[in-house]
């Protein structure tokens, strides 16, 4: 036994923290170890502080991914004109460079011998798909030689159309001739198709058929079948849950235009449910038509509750935000006929209202305190007091007869018929004027509003029956489904 010497308590006290020290330390941990991150082979150290992912190179943390220095491994370095992504070296933004070509500062480069095409480096003098030129292809089975296609091998015939050198006595797409197919039904043989028992020939652009089971020719040559449709037995089929309706396969179920059977149609604004029409959601059933009641105003917010003319509905309310109320009507002084710049104030038959103030309709002029039309008024031709002998043609006094012209004499104006569609001073018929309220559409007098709050077609507040139109920078409400000229 060996006795030692009395220890000193300062250098007993470093021996047990040093001890302490030992046991902490993980099993297989010291100074030359090296510890890899997850996936590594070796290669670097991980040192402390480095984040997941990154490995130790030359005692620094990089991500091998991205690192162009150290791209994928330590120490492999990209070089010029080139970026590390992924982990591999990559010339430019396109990738690695194709065959042919090398990676310089520029990007990719081909080699001296090739030339550089849109896709890719080629030698022009031998390629057939770049010969001469880049895009110039050769026929199939045609060589290159000194950037010249050569000529089709013996036994074939050019075929240029098909892109080919084609052999017209066994080739099945070009037998006989070139473009005559036989189909995937059928051979070539002694340039004639031959189809297979079950097939029949349908033409040379579509060849042999099996007219069994063959969509396009189903039952016989150019029987198509329908989109959606597979043909069985001879017969067009259409998938389970469709028939064949018109040109196409149609679930009746839900499908509007055939709802419940071919040709039975839902009416505007309905949907088909079950093969049944009914209002789509969010409408409602109002005298048999599927209506918004949010903002019909024929049935704002209820089917019995209907807004006065002019109104819009909004939000199942009706409102005359924007206009006046005149007589139980909502109107805009601005542009009603009837109640211009006020409440009760009516415009004369060939007037209309034009910001708050009665003035001539559009293509009439003011001659005299009336309103006429310059280019057909027989005292007023062209302009005011121009009274003609003859006839006012188009704002032309003529000494000819309305007849000889293929017009309708009318008050000393010659007017064609198309002029009569929409003259309010002879609407349809000479000396058929259009009261105050009226315009001329179509050759008949129609009436109209002018609602408010609407500065453009369509106008919530011109409701069922009425025509929204423009007139002269106005939206008015037209009765009717014609619009003034």
């Amino acid at each position: 036994m060996i006795r030692l010497g009395r220890i000193e308590p300062w250098l007993f006290g470093l021996i047990v923290l040093m001890a302490a020290l030992e046991l902490a330390m993980p099993t297989g941990c010291g100074t030359d170890s090296e510890t890899l991150l997850p996936g590594a082979s070796g290669g670097g150290t991980a040192p402390s502080g480095c984040a997941g992912g990154e490995k130790s190179c030359s005692g620094a943390c990089v991500d091998v991914l991205t690192d162009e220095s150290n791209c994928g491994a330590c120490g492999n370095d990209c070089g010029p004109g080139t970026h590390c992504a992924a982990g591999a070296c990559v010339c430019g933004d396109a990738g690695v460079c194709g065959p042919g070509s090398t990676c310089e500062a520029t990007g990719c480069v081909c080699d001296a011998a090739l030339h550089t095409c849109a896709t890719g480096c080629f030698d022009l003098q031998t390629d057939p798909r770049n010969c001469g030129a880049c895009g110039a292809s050769c026929l199939g089975g045609q060589s290159c030689k000194t950037g010249v296609c050569g000529p089709c091998p013996a036994t074939t015939d050019a075929c240029p159309a098909e892109d080919v050198c084609a052999d017209l006595t066994s080739d099945p797409g070009n037998c006989g001739a070139c473009g005559v197919a036989c189909g995937a039904a059928g051979s070539c043989a002694a340039g004639a198709c031959t189809c297979q028992p079950s097939a029949s020939y349908c033409g040379g652009k579509v060849g042999c058929s099996d007219t069994a089971t063959d969509a396009q020719n189903c039952g016989g040559c150019a029987r198509a079948c329908a989109p959606g449709a597979t043909c069985s037995a001879g017969q067009c089929v259409c998938p389970a849950g469709e028939v064949a309706c018109g040109d196409g396969c149609v679930d009746v179920s839900s499908t509007a235009a055939d709802c419940g059977g071919c040709g039975l149609a839902c009416a505007a604004g309905e949907a088909c449910v079950s093969g049944q029409c009914q209002c789509a959601p969010g409408r409602t059933t109002c005298s048999g038509r599927c209506v918004d009641t949010s903002t019909d105003p024929d049935y704002c917010g209820d089917c019995n509750h209907t807004c006065s003319q002019g109104s819009s509905c909004t939000s199942g309310t009706c409102s005359c935000a924007g206009g006046t109320t005149c007589n139980g009507a909502c109107v805009s002084t601005t542009t009603s006929p009837k109640s211009c710049g006020a409440c009760g104030t009516s415009c004369a038959d060939a007037e209309y209202c034009h910001a708050g103030t009665c003035t001539c309709r559009p293509g009439l002029s003011q001659c005299g305190g009336a309103c006429v039309d310059l280019t057909g008024d027989g005292q007023n031709c062209g302009t005011c007091g121009n009274a003609c002998s003859g006839s006012c043609v188009d704002g032309v006094c003529q000494a000819l007869a309305c007849g000889v012209i293929g017009r309708v004499s009318c008050n000393g104006a010659c007017l064609t018929e198309a002029q009569m569609e929409s003259d309010p001073l002879d609407c349809g018929a000479c000396g058929n004027a259009c009261a105050a309220g009226q315009v001329c559409a179509g050759g008949s007098c129609l009436g109209y509003f002018a609602p408010p709050g609407c500065s453009g077609c369509p106008c919530g507040a011109c409701g069922v029956g009425t025509m929204c139109c423009v007139q002269a920078g106005a939206v008015v409400c037209v009765e009717g489904a014609a619009c003034p000229g």
